[in-house]
């Protein structure tokens, strides 16, 4: 996938804003991990950020499904860099490895499932 500034954009705006906080500059992910902009593809950060795939693209590519299909921005969103790491191929439910506690993040091992809003498109996209 070739992540132009427009597709990064994009994405960053899928993530939770928080009151008070700029949300071209700050965010959280689904896991409620604090992300921040210019950290973007960095591994050594605590606030490094990648683009997910929400449901795994190996699976996808296992169905047959085409690059552009898989890289539907419906199937993508921000997840700090732990957290996509420890997410791997699971689908719909995978463990956390990083949240915030107030202003900072914190390590974490915790379940979460994608909501069922997310699942019911996913499931329409790639007919699942």
């Amino acid at each position: 996938m070739e992540v132009t500034e427009q597709l990064k954009q994009k994405v960053w705006e899928k993530a939770q804003s928080v009151d008070g906080l700029n949300p071209d500059m700050y965010r959280k992910d689904p896991c409620g991990a604090w992300i921040v902009w210019d950290k973007y593809g960095v591994q050594d950060s605590i606030y490094g950020w990648e683009i997910d795939h929400i449901y795994p693209q190996s699976k996808l590519h296992e169905r047959g499904f085409r690059a552009e299909q898989i890289d539907d921005l419906r199937n993508l969103r921000p997840m700090q860099h732990s957290n996509n790491e420890s997410k791997g191929d699971d689908y719909p439910s995978y463990m956390c490895a990083v949240t915030s506690d107030g202003n900072k993040n914190k390590n974490y091992d915790g379940p979460l499932t994608v909501n069922e809003a997310t699942r019911n498109l996913l499931a329409q996209l790639y007919n699942l």
